[in-house]
């Protein structure tokens, strides 16, 4: 037995060398530039255009305000509004003291003023309206709160006109009975 002769097994083994990562080059990120925040149109199925004209919150109009394209409405605007064949939603923060003709309006926010539409008009639940509407359609959520009078104007296969007749009363529908009216409902 020698003593100076020791196996490779009873040496102590040096443990290999820790790997510190290389430290990966990362793309240089672009600062981002904090996302604005979205308009509220609550569940009336009235989506954001990306092509429709804003009035921004920021924004006060005096005076009459014509187009010839959709436009939403978060500002206020004092005078009237005319937009032919298209559409105007008046958000939540959105203010107007104004007459409104146009396609379709819907509105979330408030209104001062009289309402014509060729198609429909939509008062959505936070909807503070005071004026007449005037439309083939209409829809009014719970909550909504309007003031005025609605003429349902003639639509496809309706008439403003009295349908011209005999002059005798039309026996398919139930004349109203004489008393007391019932109120069912929730008043809008």
């Amino acid at each position: 037995m020698a003593l100076f002769d020791r196996s490779d097994k009873d040496r102590p083994q040096a443990s290999p060398p820790e790997r510190t990562p290389e430290p990966r080059e990362e793309a240089p990120r672009k600062a981002q530039a904090p996302e604005p925040e979205q308009p509220r149109y609550p569940s009336s199925g009235a989506p954001r255009k990306q092509d429709s004209a804003l009035i921004g919150p920021g924004l006060h109009v005096d005076g009459e305000v014509r187009g010839e394209e959709d436009l939403i409405l978060d500002g206020r605007v004092k005078g009237a509004l005319h937009l032919g064949r298209h559409q105007l939603l008046i958000g939540e923060a959105g203010k107007a003291e104004a007459d409104v003709k146009a396609r379709k309006v819907v509105v979330f926010g408030e209104l001062i003023g009289n309402i014509e539409a060729d198609e429909c008009i939509e008062l959505g639940h936070t909807a503070r309206v005071t004026g007449n509407l005037r439309a083939p359609k209409l829809r009014i959520d719970e909550g909504a709160q309007l003031n005025g009078r609605v003429q349902m104007k003639g639509g496809a296969g309706r008439s403003d006109a009295p349908s011209k007749g005999s002059g005798k009363p039309d026996h398919g529908a139930a004349a109203p009975k004489a008393g007391p009216a019932k109120q069912h409902g929730a008043s809008a």
